[in-house]
């Protein structure tokens, strides 16, 4: 899943290409991700500071579209 985070600070976007999820924990938006070691990680941003979250989906995680 790729995620595109865009804070109110920031004039450049923070992209994770390969995020494996995201989640709210609090008034904190995380992004779960694996560093280049296969590491794991989360980065947390405080939700009062994001201007935009963009992420993407494959379809076959969520099944077909009732429209198709």
């Amino acid at each position: 899943m790729r995620v595109v985070i865009r804070t109110q600070q920031a004039s450049e976007a923070i992209v994770y290409p390969h995020a494996e999820g995201t989640f709210q924990k609090c008034d904190l938006f995380c992004v779960f991700f694996r560093d280049e070691d296969g590491s794991r990680k989360t980065h947390k941003y405080p939700v009062a500071n994001l201007f935009r979250v963009e992420n993407d989906y494959p379809e076959s995680d969520h099944g077909e579209r009732a429209d198709d």
